[in-house]
């Protein structure tokens, strides 16, 4: 219990931060994105939204 609720903080202070370098990739619509699966996910969460948004 303690360590689930302390991997929900860490992923609130760093979700600017994954946010940001996500943005800097520039994502389109014809790119691959390997995501190698570590963190809280939020950066996945982020990414999927994005190539639905851009999807042809």
């Amino acid at each position: 219990m303690l360590g689930r609720f302390g991997a929900i903080i860490m992923a609130r202070m760093n979700q600017g931060f994954t946010y940001s370098v996500i943005d800097l990739l520039e994502i389109q619509s014809s790119d691959k994105v390997l995501e190698v699966g570590f963190g809280s996910g939020v950066g996945i969460q982020r990414l999927s939204r994005l190539a639905s948004a851009i999807a042809p």
